[in-house]
C-alpha cells in the first residue's frame, strides 16, 4: 500500500479525500469504488442511514449529477432511491466508457421533515490497470470502500478489494 497523494496526477487529484460531514447525516458515503466488473465496490448507490431500527434518516435522493475533475457534468439521473427504488451506476457514461478518477456527485435527499439537501461529494473510481500503468500513487488509507461499512457503526471493516495488486 502507498501512501503518497495523486498530485501528479489530475485525473486521480485528490482522490480518496475527507467529505464534508454534513453529509453524512443522511446517507453512508463511500469515496472510493473499482468499476472492474469483480463484483465488489462496483457501483455506486445510496444507503440511506438509520435514525433507529426502524426508520431511516431520509426518504428520498434525486437529481443525480456526476462531474469530472474539469467541473464537466458527465453523467445524470433523475430518480436515485426512495422506498419502493434503489437504483445503482456502474460508473457508465456515454459511448460506453468508464468514468475514472476524481468524480464530484451531486443529489438532493429529503429528510424525514420533508426538507430538502443538496448532497455534493467526491468520489474516486479507482482502475488498477491505469494507476499501475501510469505509476500513479494513491494514499490507500483514506479510502472507505462499500465493503467496509457496517450500516450500525459506519466503516469499520477492512476492505476485501486486492488493490494494484
Amino acid at each position: 500500500m502507498v501512501f503518497a497523494s495523486c498530485i501528479d496526477s489530475p485525473l486521480y487529484k485528490d482522490c480518496c479525500g475527507d467529505l464534508d460531514a454534513d453529509n453524512q447525516q443522511y446517507v453512508w458515503t463511500p469515496n472510493a469504488y473499482t468499476p472492474d466488473g469483480d463484483g465488489l465496490n462496483d457501483v455506486f448507490g445510496v444507503i440511506p442511514r438509520w435514525v433507529n431500527d426502524s426508520t431511516q434518516a431520509m426518504i428520498a435522493a434525486w437529481d443525480f449529477s456526476v462531474e469530472n475533475t474539469r467541473g464537466k457534468e458527465i453523467y445524470t439521473q433523475d430518480s436515485l432511491w426512495s422506498a419502493h427504488q434503489s437504483w445503482r451506476w456502474d460508473f457508465i457514461i456515454s459511448g460506453g466508457t468508464r468514468a475514472l478518477g476524481t468524480l464530484r456527485l451531486n443529489y438532493k435527499v429529503m429528510d424525514l421533515n420533508g426538507t430538502t439537501h443538496n448532497l455534493s461529494y467526491e468520489v474516486c473510481a479507482i482502475d488498477c490497470a491505469d494507476v499501475i500503468e501510469k505509476d500513479i500513487e494513491i494514499d490507500l488509507s483514506l479510502c472507505r470502500f462499500e465493503d467496509q461499512l457496517d450500516l450500525n457503526q459506519g466503516f469499520v471493516w477492512p476492505s476485501n478489494e486486492a488493490l494494484c495488486n
